[in-house]
């Protein structure tokens, strides 16, 4: 009987610690299953901030575009054909006075000659100005469009320099002044080798949709003038 006790009280026993383990097996694994899946999710936000971080900073990464062709020099052909808001229409060669740069001006763009220059009229009020006043011998594109941004912030009367959405995607694009009468001014750098100029076109600001087409169409075709 003792013998037979003991056995019983051995086989209790440890029928006693298996449960014991079990128990604790249960209670300890929900902890750690907790713990993963804060860890988890703490991983998610992280990445989550890095990818919000990249979308704040990726547009400043986006290359610009150029408005002015590659062939910048004239190849004195008098006449050319123009494609403006999808119309193809004949235009001429016209020096720009005072300057080495010529422009392809359509039958309906004006010129008007002054003392220092001349100016090219698609109405009153809209028109196109090279400044010449500006000159560059730096061969870094980037260096002359800084001091061309610094003359153009001292330009004409005071006013705030913006950047029209519009232009943005312009590397030559200065930024633009626009007046408390709605009057808007808009500044490109036109660069060839160690010549450089300004070109300004002036319109009202509630026309620029119909305006500005036009306008790049115009000055797009801007070609410096080799000496003979």
């Amino acid at each position: 009987m003792n013998k037979v006790k003991i056995r019983l009280t051995l086989i209790l026993f440890s029928i006693f610690i298996i449960i014991g383990n079990v128990g604790c097996t249960n209670k300890i694994q929900p902890n750690n299953s907790y713990s993963n899946t804060e860890q988890y999710d703490s991983q998610i936000t992280t990445v989550d901030k890095k990818m919000k971080e990249n979308e704040d900073t990726s547009p400043t990464n986006k290359s610009l575009a150029n408005l002015f062709p590659s062939d910048k020099v004239y190849n004195n052909h008098n006449t050319t054909s123009l494609n403006i808001n999808g119309e193809q229409t004949k235009a001429n060669f016209i020096d720009v006075k005072y300057t080495e740069f010529g422009i392809y001006l359509p039958k309906y763009i004006k010129i008007k000659n002054f003392e220092d220059g001349n100016e090219f009229y698609l109405n009153e009020g809209e028109y196109i100005t090279f400044i010449y006043d500006f000159i560059s011998e730096d061969e870094d594109f980037d260096s002359c469009k800084l001091k061309a941004q610094e003359f153009v912030k001292d330009f004409g009367p005071v006013s705030n320099v913006e950047m029209i959405t519009e232009l943005q995607n312009y590397s030559e694009y200065l930024g633009s002044k626009i007046n408390e009468y709605g009057k808007e001014k808009d500044f490109f750098l036109y660069k060839y080798n160690d010549k450089a100029i300004i070109i300004r076109i002036t319109y009202r600001k509630e026309n620029r949709k119909k305006i500005l087409p036009i306008f790049l169409g115009i000055i797009k075709t801007t070609k410096y003038i080799p000496p003979e």
